[in-house]
């Protein structure tokens, strides 16, 4: 699953967006946010928040950058 960082002052939204055409060359668009957890001493001491995002593609062919994901396919989701 694509991941990253929000960069400064960049919405939510706009970083998930963001995130997967960087590392699978799929556009897309955001929808919502579908949960998010936090850690109070993730890395080094500092926090971390953590949020999963639905997104509608835009462009359907994978892409991926081998720098920053090692595999990416299409997976059938099932709600329920």
């Amino acid at each position: 699953m694509p991941g990253g960082l929000v960069d400064q002052g960049e919405y939510i939204s706009k970083a998930a967006e963001r995130e997967v055409f960087e590392e699978t060359g799929i556009k897309a668009k955001f929808h919502s946010i579908l949960s998010f957890r936090e850690k109070l001493e993730y890395k080094y001491g500092q926090p971390d928040m953590y949020f999963t995002c639905l997104l509608k593609p835009e462009t359907f062919e994978i892409n991926i950058d081998p720098q920053e994901i090692k595999a990416a396919k299409w997976m059938k989701v099932v709600w329920g």
